[in-house]
């Protein structure tokens, strides 16, 4: 990874800032979130299918990360003065419309050459083989097509078993009325299968009028049948478990996961009956 901070807890992102060879518009952009309050920022570089690009496996050139992006002195001076601290990630997205986009994904998640590594299935198949890729999110928006497959309840608690998440773009829902419609369609159906659960809204705004306020974002979740009590966890707390999915899949060897188990009532915390034969000698001496 490029970065290695993890966010604090708490504070608001957008996982999901389109950056391309215009570093003006893509500073503005970053400007823009940094004032509306936003605490982590992932710049996305996008990497079509092979179907499109019509290049073959071992003939094309995978994507950098875009450079740090130099905010301007006043907004340095500003973050500084409210003593606050910005984490500018680096993102690919990556669309997988068959085999050979597979094999792509495995070999730009060995490089760890991007900080995120998300994936936009094209189809069931496609969608099939995410939940045994270590990736860190599923993009989930329509755009300007229907989408081309319907995904399977089951597929979908698997994938949220694996702490992965849907995204969903805000921005194309401002743009346009009918990628609204479709856009909440989908994200209700991820919603009803996963729970509500690992729901997550980025902008991926064109330009800066498009970008919201973490409030507003939060309650667009809410369209997507996401309870309003999880409402902001979609910019907020699922935003930062990717950014740690993202931070442990590269360094973690392996991993440990402690549960709080509550005793059940009438039980009696020192009762020593379930315990071996010397173990009760020793507590009894």
């Amino acid at each position: 990874m490029l970065d290695l901070r993890l966010p604090d807890h708490g504070v608001y992102c957008d996982l999901n800032v389109p950056s391309d060879n215009n570093t003006v518009n893509t500073k503005n952009k970053v400007q823009m979130l940094i004032s509306l309050g936003y605490g982590v920022i992932a710049l996305s570089t996008e990497m079509p299918s092979t179907t499109k690009t019509g290049k073959t496996k071992g003939k094309e050139n995978y994507p950098q990360p875009q450079p740090p992006v130099v905010l301007d002195q006043d907004v340095k001076d500003q973050l500084k003065r409210d003593k606050r601290r910005v984490l500018v990630l680096t993102r690919i997205t990556i669309e997988m419309e068959n085999n050979e986009d597979a094999i792509k994904v495995r070999s730009i998640l060995l490089n760890s050459k991007f900080d995120i590594v998300a994936v936009r299935p094209k189809n069931d198949k496609m969608f099939l083989n995410c939940k045994d890729l270590p990736i860190d999110i599923i993009c989930m928006d329509s755009a300007a097509e229907k989408m081309p497959f319907i995904p399977k309840p089951n597929l979908i608690k698997q994938v949220v078993g694996r702490n992965v998440y849907f995204e969903f773009n805000y921005s194309p829902m401002i743009r346009d009325d009918v990628i609204m419609q479709r856009t909440i369609m989908n994200g209700l159906r991820v919603a009803e299968a996963g729970k509500g659960k690992n729901v997550l809204l980025s902008s991926g705004a064109l330009v800066p009028m498009e970008l919201r306020g973490p409030r507003d974002v939060g309650n667009m979740s809410m369209l997507m049948g996401v309870q309003q009590n999880r409402a902001i966890d979609s910019v907020q707390k699922n935003a930062r478990s990717v950014v740690v999915h993202a931070y442990t899949r590269v360094t973690a060897k392996s991993a440990a996961v402690i549960q709080y188990s509550p005793l059940e009532e009438g039980t009696k915390r020192s009762s020593n009956q379930d315990l071996p034969e010397a173990k009760k000698v020793k507590l009894n001496a």
